[in-house]
């Protein structure tokens, strides 16, 4: 192999692993605005109910924008 063929594999190897660091950080920033916006999302259920009564399709609306699903909690395997 040449040097220049080393330089290359050592360069696609650093891409890959700053695109791996950067996916992560991405990943922790998005769970700390959704986490965030859960509890935000709590604080004004009471104040929608409120400001809603008597229109039952707007709080429809609300219900339907406001419903967030989170994904499976990952349960550790069983021990054969």
């Amino acid at each position: 192999m040449t040097a220049a063929a080393c330089d290359a594999f050592e360069a696609a190897f650093g891409l890959q692993d700053s695109a791996v660091g950067s996916r992560i950080a991405a990943n922790a920033n998005l769970s700390a605005d959704l986490d965030q916006l859960t509890k935000l999302k709590g604080s004004l259920r009471h104040l929608v109910k409120n400001y809603t009564t008597g229109n039952p399709g707007a709080l429809a609306a609300w219900n339907s924008a406001a419903h967030v699903e989170r994904p499976p909690k990952k349960s550790t395997p069983t021990p054969p």
